[in-house]
């Protein structure tokens, strides 16, 4: 799967090298970079949300018109929290107070429509593409230990800090409000968006993760 996403890196940047061959370098090639605060929303009676942040570059396909195409190459790392998570698909075993770090490369494409003349306000709607590269869990294990003469039960909690697999690719829908700021060469770029993950990410029956979070970006366009 990582060979598959770094063809589609290649891709983008090669279609961003045929472009300058037909317009002007200067114009084109004008980059946007943000840096985001994240926070998760998939808050329920087991989960709570937690804050992480983010990166990105963004390649606008076409720089002064009303409706633009971007594409972008970005890192998200999210966290959310569980009371309860079954491993065995019974109340008592199981995972207790975990938090999840979930690490994200992924690849937005998005079509925005700007409206304004000195400041401008625009909307992005569009949809992702992302693969974990890099997933944790910290909590405490529960074992429950049956005593096969008198039936008893001993719980032994156990703290672990391990490595975690996630499903991939993920994918979903995105979509964003904001403002680009001119100040001489440069514009000041500030948005909220909100990232909506479709998948359920762990392999368990008896629990669900999904990625879904508000971001507020700031950043500048080269």
């Amino acid at each position: 799967m990582k060979h598959y996403f770094i063809i589609i890196i290649i891709v983008i940047l090669g279609s961003q090298f045929l472009y300058t061959q037909e317009l002007d370098k200067k114009k084109f090639f004008s980059p946007e970079i943000m840096i985001s605060l994240n926070r998760t929303t998939v808050a329920d009676r087991n989960t709570h949300d937690r804050f992480g942040f983010g990166a990105g570059i963004y390649f606008p396909f076409f720089d002064k018109k009303r409706c633009n195409l971007i594409v972008g190459l970005e890192y998200n790392r999210n966290t959310l929290f569980k009371k309860y998570m079954s491993t065995n698909g019974k109340w008592g075993g199981g995972n207790y107070n975990t938090t999840y770090d979930i690490n994200n490369i992924g690849i937005p494409v998005c079509l925005r429509v700007n409206m304004g003349k000195k400041i401008k306000f625009f909307i992005e709607a569009g949809a992702f593409f992302d693969l974990a590269v890099f997933g944790r869990e910290k909590g405490t294990y529960k074992v429950v230990i049956i005593n096969p003469i008198d039936s008893t039960t001993t719980k032994i909690d156990r703290t672990f800090n391990s490595k975690i697999s996630y499903k991939m690719p993920n994918f979903g829908i995105q979509g964003g409000i904001g403002l680009r700021i001119p100040i001489q060469k440069y514009e000041i770029l500030l948005k909220g968006d909100y990232k909506w993950g479709m998948r359920n990410l762990i392999d368990n029956y008896y629990g669900i993760i999904r990625d879904r979070y508000w971001r507020f970006s700031v950043g500048f366009k080269i």
